[in-house]
């Protein structure tokens, strides 16, 4: 099965953006008024709905280019925190895997999703991969985090249709940081897990197609799992436009939060929750133990 996208930009005499959009760019806008667009996608893909709302792209690119014209360069970005050796390997020396029976009881009292949680200086990180075997594995994967003496709060969801991860403050850049400083903690004290993702099955629609090999259900681990890499049965974005969806990283972090941006209709009580527990849990944690100089994300 062919499931590869070929995108082309190329100049158009008729239907600019701003007709497809009737409406037209405030001026100034980069010449916006003037472009032309036209994107022939040959994709194996069955689009639904949600498909084409921000998250998904289409009508974010051509919203963007109304309002603001085609991209330029993008922007080199500096990073907002660095994980350096010595604190990397210092905290190596401190962190501990929960045993079983500490595992089981957040299991019941936070997260019956949780595979394995990760105790460094009184802050507790529960990883949670969708990885239950039928029935129930249709779940979001979680992360959630723990300050000493205090309640956790989710900081990363996927969204388990799309397969994108979304970490609570929207700063995909930042979350490879933390993500790497997670692995590194596995790596040099041997304490990957193993587990079942059983999402990597093939769809019913797919048993009679000879041409599919994808593959089936098999061993991964929390490590791996920690790169978040392109779900192979979805296929990539085309790199056309930086600001709407940035391909400069091989893995499928997206840039924008699960609370605000994400599929799942929060209420604000609960927006406001999360938003509170960037600088409460997240941006604390990384403070204080990747970075104490975090600084603010650039606009």
């Amino acid at each position: 099965m062919d499931r590869s996208l070929a995108p082309c930009l190329r100049g158009e005499p008729r239907g600019s953006l701003s007709d497809v959009a009737r409406g037209r760019p405030a001026g100034g806008a980069r010449g916006a008024s003037s472009t032309r667009l036209r994107i022939a996608v040959a994709a194996d893909v069955e689009f639904l709905c949600h498909g084409f709302l921000r998250a998904s792209q289409p009508l974010a690119l051509l919203a963007t280019w109304v309002a603001e014209g085609p991209p330029g360069a993008a922007p080199a970005r500096s990073p907002r925190a660095r994980l350096s050796e010595e604190r990397l390997a210092a905290a190596a020396t401190r962190v501990r895997l929960l045993d079983e029976a500490e595992t089981d009881a957040l299991r019941e009292r936070v997260d019956d999703q949780l595979l394995a949680a990760l105790e460094l200086d009184g802050w507790t990180v529960l990883f949670c991969p969708c990885h239950r075997p039928a029935p129930g594995t249709f779940q979001e994967d979680r992360i959630a985090l723990c300050p000493p003496g205090g309640e956790f709060e989710t900081i990363l969801m996927s969204d388990p249709w799309n397969g994108h991860v979304m970490p609570i403050d929207g700063d995909a850049a930042l979350f490879r940081i933390v993500a790497r400083f997670w692995r590194e903690l596995l790596d040099r004290n041997g304490l990957d897990v193993v587990f079942t993702n059983p999402r990597d099955t093939d769809d019913e629609d797919d048993e009679d197609d000879e041409d599919d090999e994808e593959p089936g259900a098999g061993s991964t681990s929390l490590r791996a799992w920690l790169e978040f890499p392109l779900s192979y049965y979805l296929p990539p974005f085309p790199a056309i436009d930086w600001r709407v969806y940035d391909r400069s990283e091989d893995d499928f972090i997206a840039d924008f939060s699960f609370w605000a941006d994400g599929p799942f209709g929060m209420s604000p009580e609960l927006q406001a929750r999360f938003e509170a527990a960037i600088a409460t849990h997240y941006h604390a944690y990384v403070r204080a133990l990747i970075d104490p100089e975090l600084a603010p994300r650039a606009e």
